[in-house]
């Protein structure tokens, strides 16, 4: 076997330990533990980073050409194996596409967003409320005031990611729902406007000084576990 496919294969099962719950640290010295050098573990260190950029460009064309299926495995193959220079890319999805919230919780996984899993689905994420008028007739409402108790908490959160998620809070976008059904067919659309969010949002920024938005801050493990 050639050193590189030796490689290869060691960097598919450090991201296999990853996805079980290894730290990286706690990895490398199992690694060095073994007999590892240090140029080995580099090498393979720069391998795995190689991997990350290329399943992160994958996942980042796949929400380019409006893939909903691919685009989904993609963000939970990076999330799974920690590839966090993704983070950036799935949060502008996010925020760009609000979705229900137990959708969002579904397929956003705590192990990656950490603390702030939770606020951002509640923030990016709406709950959709059924009400039958008459036997075909049903009217929709959404929930969104969630999103003003998650931006209260992030506000109260000083660090980096969570001004950046401020940031991402302050461009969400409002979306076309159904607000009323008749025997499918027929339906009336409205718009769920997130004016407010973004105002809230705006205004915890301002109160923390106005901190610039730095996406790279979201690129280590390290900034979540804050």
């Amino acid at each position: 076997m050639s050193r590189e496919q030796a490689l290869e294969d060691a960097a598919a099962f450090f991201i296999l330990r990853r996805e079980s719950g290894e730290e990286d640290a706690a990895i490398v010295r199992s690694l060095a533990g073994a007999g590892w050098s240090e140029d080995a573990i580099a090498a393979l260190q720069q391998t795995v980073e190689r991997h990350e950029m290329a399943q992160v460009e994958a996942m980042a064309e796949a929400i380019q050409s409006g893939s909903a299926h691919r685009m989904f495995d993609l963000m939970e193959s990076v999330m799974r194996a920690r590839f966090y220079r993704g983070a950036h890319a799935i949060l502008q999805w996010v925020y760009q596409h609000p979705w229900p919230r137990d959708t969002l919780t579904s397929k956003l996984l705590p192990h990656y967003f950490g603390q702030y899993c939770p606020l951002i689905v509640d923030s990016a994420g709406y709950t959709k409320i059924e009400t039958q008028v008459s036997d075909r007739h049903f009217a929709y409402d959404y929930d969104i005031a969630p999103a003003a108790a998650a931006v209260n908490t992030l506000g109260a959160i000083r660090t980096p990611v969570s001004a950046n998620l401020l940031h991402e809070i302050t461009r969400i976008n409002d979306i076309q729902v159904t607000v009323s059904e008749i025997c499918i067919e027929f339906t009336d659309r409205g718009t769920l406007d997130f004016s407010e969010v973004r105002a809230l949002a705006t205004s915890a920024l301002r109160a923390r000084g106005a901190p610039d938005y730095d996406p790279s801050i979201y690129a280590t493990r390290e900034a979540w576990l804050r």
